[in-house]
C-alpha cells in the first residue's frame, strides 16, 4: 500500500542517537500508512549497523538508502527527497527525535482538511547529548514569540522561524522545485530547508501548532554548530537574494518593496558576503529602486548598530 506520508531521516555517525530518532518514528499512531526513509552517509561509527538492524526488523516501514562513500548532507537529502512516495513529507534528522505519539497523525488530519494549507511546523524542546532539556538561546526565544500562521511568506522572508524536524509539508509544493544540477545543489543544500519553507510559503498557507512535537539535539557534530558560520551566514543571504530575483516588482505592495529593499542592503553592506554576492544583490536593487533618502537613512542605521 502507497503511504500517505514519508519521513525523512538523514544520518551520519549518529550512533549514539538514531536509535532515540527511529524508535520515536516507529511509536507514531496513525490510521493511515507511512514510511521511513532513511539517507545513511556511510558513517564510520556503527550508525550504519542500527540502521540495517531496524530496516531488517521493520521491512515494510523503513526503506533505508545507503552510499559507498559519504555525499554529505544535502546530496544526502536530495536523493532522499526523490525516494519519497507519500501525499506528504515529514522531517527527522538523525539526532533529533519526536516526542509527541500522535505528531503525524495531528498534522495530516488539518491538512486533509484544509487544503489551502501546504505545511504545518510545531514549537520544540532542546535537548543536549546527554537527553537533558536546556535552554534555547535568545534568538530561538525570539523567533518563538512570533511563531505566526496563514500568510507569512513575507514575515519568513526576515528570518527563518520554522524548526525542520517539526515541519510536515505537501509533497506536490516541493518536489517540483527541487535543485536539478550541481550549481544549485552547491549553492543551497546548507540551509535548502530554510529556501524551501520559502518557496512553499508563496504558494500556500503555514499552520503552527502551539505543542512541543519534536526535539532539536544540540551537540558538536550537528549542523546548526558547524565551526563554518561564515558559511552559513552567506548561504542566508544567497537564498534571500534567490527568492527576491524571483519575485515581480510590479506584484508587491509598497511595504513589501521596503522589506524587499532593506533586505538586499543588508546582504550588500554585510561583511560575510561575497562580492559576487554583493553585485547580484545590487542589481536587485536597482530593480526596485529604493528612493534616494530611504537608502541614505537605511545605511546610516546600519552603521550606527555597528
Amino acid at each position: 500500500m502507497k503511504p500517505l506520508v514519508s519521513v525523512k531521516v538523514i544520518t551520519y555517525n549518529h550512533v549514539h542517537f538514531i536509535k532515540a530518532c527511529l524508535d520515536s518514528l516507529l511509536a507514531q499512531k496513525t490510521d493511515f500508512p507511512f514510511e521511513i526513509v532513511i539517507g545513511e552517509d556511510y558513517s564510520t561509527d556503527g550508525t550504519r549497523e542500527i540502521v540495517k538492524k531496524y530496516a531488517r526488523l521493520f521491512p515494510k516501514k523503513i526503506r533505508v538508502i545507503f552510499s559507498d562513500t559519504n555525499v554529505g548532507p544535502f546530496l544526502n537529502g536530495l536523493r532522499i527527497s526523490k525516494a519519497c512516495r507519500g501525499k506528504y513529507i515529514a522531517w527527522c534528522d538523525g539526532d533529533d527525535y519526536w516526542t509527541d505519539c500522535y505528531k503525524l497523525k495531528k498534522q495530516v488530519d488539518f491538512l486533509e482538511k484544509n487544503p489551502e494549507y501546504g505545511l504545518i511546523y510545531s514549537d520544540i524542546i532542546f535537548i543536549n547529548e546527554k537527553n537533558e532539556e536546556i535552554q534555547p538561546n535568545k534568538y530561538f526565544i525570539e523567533r518563538r514569540k512570533k511563531s505566526p500562521s496563514g500568510d507569512v511568506f513575507w514575515e519568513l522572508l526576515k528570518n527563518n522561524f520554522i524548526n525542520t524536524n517539526t515541519a510536515i509539508i505537501r509533497s506536490n509544493l516541493y518536489l517540483p522545485y527541487l535543485p536539478s544540477n550541481q550549481k544549485e545543489m552547491k549553492q543551497k543544500w546548507y540551509i535548502h530547508d530554510y529556501w524551501n519553507w520559502l518557496i512553499i510559503s508563496r504558494h500556500s498557507k503555514v499552520m503552527f501548532f502551539r505543542e512541543k512535537m519534536a526535539a532539536y539535539r544540540t551537540h558538536t557534530g550537528n549542523l546548526t554548530n558547524s565551526k563554518d558560520r561564515f558559511f552559513r551566514k552567506n548561504k542566508i543571504g544567497f537564498v534571500k537574494y534567490d527568492i527576491v530575483k524571483q519575485i515581480s516588482r510590479n506584484s508587491v505592495n509598497k511595504k513589501s518593496k521596503i522589506l524587499i529593499d532593506k533586505i538586499l542592503i543588508s546582504i550588500i553592506l554585510n561583511k560575510k558576503s561575497t562580492f559576487k554576492l554583493r553585485f547580484l544583490a545590487f542589481v536587485q536593487l536597482i530593480r526596485f529602486f529604493p528612493s534616494f533618502s530611504f537608502l541614505i537613512n537605511t545605511m546610516k542605521i546600519k552603521y550606527q548598530n555597528k
